[in-house]
């Protein structure tokens, strides 16, 4: 199947907005590491602000935290 221009366009647009995409996930993942760094968050909430934004998978390796909140009363 022969490439056209309006297929090479949408391509090209779909690179932009992946690119974009992977910044975000970049600039997100840096202020969570910040903020831990910090201790306004810790590590049960920096895994879990990386679960709500989906990228959880970047990560090779990611540390068991328990929840206080479920295990206060055990």
């Amino acid at each position: 199947m022969a490439d056209t221009d309006e297929r090479r366009e949408y391509l090209l647009s779909a690179l932009r907005v992946a690119s974009l995409r992977a910044r975000l996930y970049e600039t997100e993942i840096n202020s969570i590491g910040t903020a831990l760094k910090a201790g306004i968050v810790d590590c049960y909430g920096a895994v879990e602000w990386m679960k709500e934004i989906g990228a959880l998978g970047l990560m090779k390796y990611v540390p068991e935290v328990s929840d206080e909140s479920t295990t206060a009363g055990s």
